[in-house]
């Protein structure tokens, strides 16, 4: 019959037990919960083991071998979580952890068909029938196997821990220092055995209630986952006095823990000695937990700003740290990595948002931010805030929201939570924009946060533009390279013509032959074939593309090229309906041209209602130039891709080469015109396209 004994391990089983079934039942799916599933359950089978041990002193021994095979395979089930965490966040090192898991498993394995077979046993009770006395040597080389794996895999999670940034940081920071506090645990008692080789029930009493402390943390983390200066003469560095405040604090917590915990171990308490090291382990957790905090990091630096120095922050680290986060950027993606990347590290707003303009369709979009919500509808050029911003040319701090303001302002500022918005800005338009929420217990930012605000926003729009202009250069260098090859596709195109013509020469001679009529046949099929791999290839938009080159002065009716496109395209696919203005003005643009732009648009718009829904084409004269608008009801266009559209080789289709939207871009573009397109996933997409009128004429 069971006694009171056994009920901490009790607790712990059955956290572990309670957590591994909900994550069954909710998140089994990704590879990192499931290794999660995998440790708990061996918690769970280890906490049960000692339990049934102290309950059933006649079988203890048998018991804690249970529990023995459960504490060799923690270690294995510990390497596996760090692999199963790797392969979700796309690690290159995925390979290397599955290979070393495996080693692991392995050594597991062989470890526990050795000790089966040892003679006599390998443990045995002592005096007391509550201690367990593990013999030489074989006690001593399973512990420091088991020490062995379990320092590795605390390694691996703390490794990963450092490594992680927000968001994702700030999604499974408890969940790690959970499983790390498991395994700091499990390290400390295969330590006291390896030193000692005698188990007793206060181990079992102490590690069942910090595995339930530990899986509440877990618990937490996965429910988040679904995130003056002193002297005139003296000057002191941000860094420097930020660092000793932390070891004095740190310093004086552990000393104040390790009194506590020295004053419950002398007492005459019979659990005193295991409850004190209970109050140690919890202390070092919540001191961990802290430490990764981000919030806490910048409430200790706001306060040494605002009691210890004159300004608020160092500049010159500052600046520093600017210059060599930014130094290896070439992308733009690199570069607003590095942005945010600075911005949380620099302030404690829980919100912070990067807001992008896209050339596809003109609006700014949230392109990355340190939370885990949705991110809110994207902003026309037109909206209020980018209306302020470009007024006032500086950062823009909203302290109180009145009734006088703009309710649609009113409105974004309420989703994003954003007191103070950063403009992105060059000489011509905001680019960009950031938005940060309130600090730390709501404090508005003061003149220093502003201004280096305003700093950092003028280097990153520098850095922006001339990102830009490298992955402009770099687009046309591949447009050229693709001309270039161009000329080989036709050599090829040309011969197999030849061999055509041959054909056709020789069916004069050998009309009537057989054999011959099997050979052309031959013939045909491998040059058909041939043609369909150069045409996927190389588009033979190509030609008309060199074509373009002599840009000379046209009078073009673009209603006259639409109906000409959609005679072409008879009996192919969905017929697009035609609603066009009367009186159209002509337009500077050669007709072969926009034919080309034509045929492009439709064919994707084709392929985007697969046969089942509706295509328009619409012109109409708006002053001095035509508006075009090809409108689908297809499936629409992932924001994601929406940024990258007009960029060469980035095509939606598997098949495609995703030159033709660049190449539509290009045609518009150098006759003055412009194209943008606007999509939404599940109504369809719609590309506007303007073309100036010969001369400024209107109809």
């Amino acid at each position: 019959m069971f006694v009171a004994g056994p009920w901490p391990c009790l607790v712990g089983a059955s956290a572990a037990g309670l957590l591994a079934i909900l994550l069954v039942w909710k998140r089994s799916s990704d590879p990192f919960s499931r290794a999660a599933i995998v440790v708990l359950g061996v918690l769970a089978w280890i906490h049960v083991s000692n339990a049934m041990a102290m309950g059933y002193g006649s079988k203890i021994l048998w018991w804690r071998q249970m529990a023995l095979l459960g504490e060799m395979i923690l270690p294995v089930s510990l390497s596996y979580l760090t692999l199963g965490l790797a392969v979700q966040a796309g690690l290159e090192s995925a390979r290397q952890r599955r290979r070393r898991c495996a080693l692991m498993l392995l050594a597991a394995m062989g470890l526990a068909v050795a000790i089966q077979i040892i003679p006599h046993g390998f443990m045995q009770l002592t005096g007391s029938s509550e201690q367990v006395m593990f013999v030489d040597p074989w006690g001593r080389m399973i512990w420091g196997a088991i020490l062995l794996g379990l320092v590795w895999s605390l390694a691996d999670l703390e490794h990963f821990l450092r490594a992680l940034r927000d968001p994702l940081r700030y999604q499974l920071k408890f969940i790690l220092i959970g499983f790390g506090g498991i395994a700091g645990v499990a390290i400390a008692q295969a330590t006291q055995l390896l030193l000692l080789p005698v188990w007793n029930m206060t181990y079992a009493w102490v590690n069942g209630l910090a595995t339930a402390l530990c899986v509440g943390l877990m618990t937490i983390g996965f429910a988040r986952w679904r995130v003056r200066e002193i002297s005139q003469k003296l000057t002191i560095s941000h860094q420097a006095l930020y660092t000793s405040l932390t070891f004095f604090l740190v310093g004086g917590y552990l000393i104040f823990v390790g009194v506590v915990a020295e004053v419950i171990r002398r007492s005459d308490w019979a659990i005193g000695e295991a409850l004190g090291l209970l109050v140690f382990f919890v202390a070092a957790v919540g001191l961990v937990t802290v430490a990764v905090s981000r919030q806490a990091r910048m409430g200790l630096k706001q306060f040494v700003g605002r009691h210890f120095l004159r300004s608020k922050h160092d500049y010159r680290a500052k600046w520093l740290e600017m210059t060599e986060a930014f130094a290896a950027c070439e992308t733009t993606d690199q570069i607003l990595d590095q942005y945010l990347l600075l911005l949380s590290r620099t302030f404690g707003a829980p919100r912070i948002g990067i807001w992008m303009r896209f050339e596809v369709d003109g609006r700014y979009h949230q392109v990355r931010t340190v939370n885990t919500e949705p991110a809110p509808y994207p902003l026309d050029s037109a909206h209020p805030l980018l209306c302020i911003l470009r007024e006032q040319g500086e950062p823009v701090q909203f302290l109180h929201c009145d009734e006088e303001q703009n309710p649609v302002l009113r409105e974004f500022l309420h989703l994003t939570k954003a007191i103070l918005c950063v403009p992105l800005q060059t000489r011509k338009d905001i680019i960009g924009f950031v938005t940060l929420s309130s600090e730390a217990q709501g404090r508005p930012y003061e003149v220093d946060d502003v201004d280096l605000c305003r700093v950092m926003a003028y280097h990153v729009a520098m850095l922006l533009v001339q990102a830009k202009l490298m992955e402009d250069r770099a687009a046309r260098a591949k447009w050229d390279a693709v001309t270039q090859f161009a000329a080989f596709y036709i050599h090829d195109l040309k011969n197999l013509a030849g061999g055509l013509s041959l054909v056709v020469q020789n069916a004069q001679e050998y009309g009537h032959d057989p054999e011959f009529h099997e050979s052309v046949i031959r013939t045909v099929a491998r040059t058909a074939h041939r043609m369909t791999e150069l045409m996927k290839k190389l588009s033979d938009r190509l030609k008309g593309s060199a074509e373009s080159d002599a840009t000379g002065s046209h009078r073009t009716n673009v209603n006259a090229v639409i109906q000409d496109t959609l005679e072409l395209m008879n009996g192919q696919g969905v017929q697009p309906i035609a609603q066009l203005g009367s009186h159209l003005a002509p337009v500077a643009l050669m007709p072969e041209q926009l034919k080309q732009v034509l045929l492009n648009l439709l064919v994707n718009a084709q392929q985007a209602v697969q046969g089942d829904g509706v295509i328009e084409v619409r012109t109409e004269q708006c002053g001095k130039t035509v508006l075009l608008t090809i409108k689908d009801t297809g499936p629409g266009i992932p924001p994601a891709r929406l940024a990258s559209l007009f960029h060469p080789f980035q095509s939606t289709k598997e098949s495609g080469m995703g030159i033709g939207l660049y190449q539509c871009k290009e045609i518009i573009e150098r006759y003055h015109g412009s194209i943008r397109i606007e999509s939404q996933e599940g109504r369809g997409t719609c590309v506007i396209i303007t073309l100036p009128t010969v001369d400024g004429e209107s109809s």
